[in-house]
């Protein structure tokens, strides 16, 4: 272990320890950046595990006299329990290695526990505030750094090995940011616009017209990433949420952002288009070549279902790896191969036991579909307990709707959980489950305290 991998550890436990307010706020943007970061300093990745060393000790320590009160879970805590349990006992009896099992059993665990400290944590809606403010600001840089990356055809501030990265021409078109990762972008601007939109009145030292033109970068940058799934949970949240609220306010605003960020999107790829293709230099060949990458973007949404698209899945992609599971759970109905067996996290460093046996050449594939994982890897007795914890932990947000402002957030995460289950391993997008863990322990503590935030 290293000098700076050790100072990184300490750093994160001194933070979380003395300020873990702060702790909570650096572990959820630090992960943000980290992809970026750790091409350059590959020893601040434990920076993250110092935090959360550092708020469980926090957390013993408060509570040092009142133990018994750690141990007070909801229905929803004892359900992920279960259900860690069983994907651990399954996948011991497989013959998964422990350090795999460990390795996946922090990939869930991760965001649970940030919820776990945070909610012992008295944040208060200054605090909250500060938070959106920091976040606000965030943004804007990630906004920037995409227009950069797309302008400067993928050269400018990107890791030499993201530069010269192999692409596709489907995902040529799309932005990568700071996340490395267009997909897990388009999630983290769209929690970004939907947190400064539903709680745009605690930023009040931002000019409005900074909020509004900071929501349609947000979301223009979310439209470059040309991301199918986040696209079809985010429709589904809105029609959702529309129907409920009955708010046409609401709808009005988001067809006019929508509107505006549709613009500058089209602005952005034809000024793209003009540096990678100039007129005065354009031959016929350049022509087509231009005119076959703008028709990508089209066709990357309109061939999503086509039965092209679907034939060649079903020979090695989501859909094959689709089929494959259900073939494995036939053999393993009860409580499934295990974690670390099936195209979930721990799979991408140590490769599953099951493989082999199974056909499967790509020994790092991902599922791209956290119920396929969760099928193979926990059996029936998994997929039980994991529904029971999904709907439970959304009946607890729904019996508290009234009690908190930040029941239209929870909405959003929850409405994603279920259909960006569909498309991606959501539970191990721990930018996606960092926000919502926390947003779901202020949505606790305040309704506890029955502060009142109108």
């Amino acid at each position: 272990m290293s000098i700076l991998t050790i100072l990184f550890a300490v750093a994160g436990l001194a933070l979380a320890f003395f300020k873990p307010k702060w702790g909570i706020f650096s572990i959820i943007l630090f992960y943000t950046i980290r992809p970026l970061v750790s091409e350059f300093i590959p020893e601040v990745k434990v920076f993250s595990d110092g935090i959360l060393l550092g708020g469980l000790l926090y957390v013993l320590v408060a509570y040092r006299k009142r133990l018994k009160e750690l141990f007070k879970f909801h229905l929803f805590e004892y359900a992920f329990f279960t259900f860690l349990l069983i994907g651990s006992v399954s996948a011991l009896i497989t013959g998964v290695a422990p350090i795999a099992i460990i390795f996946q059993l922090r990939a869930f665990l991760l965001g649970y526990l940030v919820y776990f400290i945070a909610k012992r944590i008295n944040f208060t809606k200054e605090d909250f505030k500060t938070f959106l403010y920091v976040l606000f600001w965030w943004a804007i840089v990630f906004t920037i750094h995409g227009f950069i990356e797309k302008l400067s055809l993928r050269q400018l501030l990107l890791p030499e090995n993201w530069r010269l990265m192999e692409l596709s021409e489907t995902n040529k078109i799309r932005i990568y940011g700071i996340l490395g990762n267009p997909n897990v972008l388009g999630l983290f601007m769209m929690i970004v616009f939907f947190l400064t939109y539903f709680y745009r009145e605690y930023l009040k030292n931002i000019p409005a017209k900074m909020i509004w033109v900071g929501l349609v970068l947000f979301e223009t940058i979310f439209i470059l990433t040309f991301s199918r799934g986040a696209t079809i949970g985010i429709i589904v949240f809105l029609i959702i949420y529309i129907a409920y609220k009955r708010d046409f306010s609401f709808m009005k605003n988001m067809l006019i952002l929508t509107a505006a960020s549709l613009i500058l999107s089209f602005a952005v790829v034809q000024a793209t288009d003009l540096i990678d293709y100039p007129v005065t230099e354009e031959s016929d060949a350049s022509k087509k070549e231009r005119n076959k990458k703008n028709n990508e973007a089209v066709s990357r949404f309109k061939d999503a279902f086509s039965s092209e698209n679907v034939n060649m899945s079903s020979q090695d992609g989501r859909v094959f790896y689709i089929f494959k599971g259900f073939e494995i759970f036939k053999e393993h109905p009860i409580i499934g191969t295990g974690f670390a067996t099936y195209g979930d996290s721990a799979t991408q460093t140590f490769s599953s036991p099951i493989y082999k046996q199974y056909g499967i050449e790509n020994s790092i594939f991902y599922s791209d579909n956290q119920y396929i994982q969760i099928i193979v890897g926990t059996g029936a007795l998994g997929v039980i307990t994991f529904a029971v914890f999904l709907l439970s932990l959304t009946y607890f947000v729904w019996k508290k709707r009234k009690e908190t402002p930040l029941f239209p957030l929870l909405f959003f995460f929850l409405a994603g959980f279920y259909v960006h289950g569909f498309y991606y391993n959501i539970w191990e997008n721990y930018v996606y489950v960092l926000f919502f863990y926390f947003i779901l322990a202020l949505h606790e503590i305040w309704a506890k305290d029955n502060q009142e935030y109108n």
